[in-house]
């Protein structure tokens, strides 16, 4: 009796009941501020594309400090309109909690192609390598990831496509493959402003992986990643132009360069000795900053978004926000200059403190967060609900600890694979080593630019299990003697 469709349904019920496990168990997808954010705007766009009932009170009802408010001059382009209209349409069509679904089928078709690919090249069962992979990466936070109604969902399959058009894209990709990876990386790149910076960044880490690795066609990854940057950048100056060309309001980005330098200090130490000056927009936050000694006001997250009296961005006039936010890189520049070596040590220690922080507690969510995400969604009234695991955090605890151990483990497994005579070959070992610069990319992005966050730490690191089997798998293959299989030389190859 052939028992092997038995085994892969119950690898396949398995694998699904373990990325869904979060949602399930929870009864309602976990939000986040920002979520009631991103149906805003998104409900906003619709109805000024007369596709949608125009809300009846977009500001009247808003607190204006609200962390989702935008001021009514400008756009705030720091959230993502794709991930906005899609979180909206779905909501609008049927269920918010569907939007699970659609993120959980992006994880399964980026994880189904790595798997595609290995098994193709390694000779192994690729719908048995993703349901393993799958269920390892849900001994992670991928399952709370999957109903986390945030786009970083999109952050791990950005990295895995990125690594696997590096390393096989001219040697053993399919062209519909490559294609797809691309269309991965670029929906990714659309959904978060941290994603285009992640591809900018790894663009000359493919590029160096792709030089090592010995084919002909080494220039196709670097040509196919500079095509994902060129498509994230049109992306976001189409969403500029499309709102310059409907409005007079101006697109503008927070100012998250400053308000992490003044965090870090040397932002501050810059603007104690060169203000008052007119010539330095941020002259103005630093006047506001000064109204109370309260030192929690000088934390990145507070200036921005605090709905307290802690927020300072919020007291400033619209102008002298949207001056900041436009000079945030000219004012980077110029502390850079003064303090290079403060700013250097800041970021490193951002960095390091980004790369340790993993837990899906923000994730999760708090009671206060799901009843602030209502107040800034103005859609249906309560649609965003408190589930088990949100209004009972006991279980946290327990599940970071697992986490922990299962990261720290699957570290092991892959630093063993790269370095254990003949376990990997150049391929594999630059696949690996691209999905571990990923996650480091992840935290200099989100920590050195941004604010270290467990939120931006948790997102990517169930990568970690996740490829280590993949890694194991492989290994196991080659040490049983299966050897790789060349890439045939045809049209179905880039």
């Amino acid at each position: 009796m052939n028992t092997a469709p038995l085994r892969i349904g119950l690898l396949t019920t398995l694998a699904a009941a373990a990325m869904l496990s979060v949602w399930l168990i929870n009864g309602a997808p976990l939000t986040y501020v920002d979520s009631g954010a991103y149906l805003k705007k998104g409900h906003l766009a619709l109805a000024e594309l007369g596709l949608s009932a125009p809300l009846q009170s977009v500001t009247a009802d808003l607190p204006p400090d609200a962390p989702g408010d935008e001021t009514p001059d400008d756009v705030d382009a720091s959230r993502s309109i794709v991930y906005s209209l899609a979180l909206t349409i779905v909501a609008m069509l049927g269920h918010v909690s569907w939007t699970i679904l659609l993120q959980s089928a992006v994880i399964v078709a980026t994880v189904g192609l790595v798997a595609r690919v290995l098994a193709r090249v390694y000779g192994l069962r690729g719908v048995r390598l993703a349901l393993l992979a799958l269920l390892a990466g849900s001994a992670g936070a991928l399952p709370f990831y999957t109903a986390f109604l945030m786009p970083d969902f999109a952050t791990a399959p950005l990295v895995l496509s990125l690594a696997l058009l590096a390393v096989f894209a001219g040697a053993g990709l399919h062209r519909s493959e490559a294609a797809l990876a691309v269309l991965i990386c670029v929906g990714a790149a659309s959904l978060h402003l941290s994603h285009l910076a992640i591809v900018a960044i790894m663009l000359p880490l493919v590029a160096c992986v792709a030089l090592m690795i010995s084919h002909r066609a080494r220039w196709i990854p670097v040509l196919l990643v500079g095509l994902i940057v060129v498509g994230g950048v049109v992306e976001r100056q189409a969403f500029a132009l499309s709102v310059t060309s409907t409005s007079d309001r101006a697109v503008s980005y927070l100012p998250f360069l400053t308000t992490r330098l003044i965090d870090d200090g040397p932002g501050l130490r810059y603007l104690a000795a060169n203000c008052p000056d007119p010539a330095i927009a941020s002259c103005a936050l630093y006047a506001e900053l000064q109204r109370d000694p309260d030192p929690q006001r000088l934390r990145s997250y507070n200036i921005l978004f605090a709905p307290d009296e802690r927020g300072s961005f919020k007291h400033l006039t619209a102008a002298q926000r949207a001056a900041i936010s436009a000079d945030q890189q000219a004012f980077a520049l110029s502390v850079l200059r003064t303090d290079p070596l403060g700013v250097a040590a800041a970021f490193a220690g951002n960095v390091l403190e980004q790369m340790r922080l993993f837990s899906v507690s923000q994730a999760v969510g708090s009671p206060k967060d799901v009843a602030q995400a209502n107040e800034i969604q103005e859609l249906t009234p309560d649609l965003f609900k408190v589930g088990r695991l949100v209004a009972d955090r006991s279980w946290l605890t327990a599940v970071e600890r697992i986490h922990g151990t299962v990261y720290a483990a699957s570290t092991l497994v892959l630093l063993l694979a790269l370095v254990w005579p003949g376990a990997l070959d150049a391929r594999m070992r630059g696949f690996v080593v691209l999905v571990l610069a990923g996650i480091l990319v992840n935290a200099v992005v989100c920590g050195g630019l941004s604010t270290p966050a467990d939120r931006y730490g948790a997102r990517v690191m169930w990568l970690l299990p996740l490829t280590a089997v993949m890694a194991s798998m492989v290994w196991r293959a080659r040490a049983a003697g299966a050897s790789a299989l060349p890439a045939r030389p045809g049209s179905r190859y880039v």
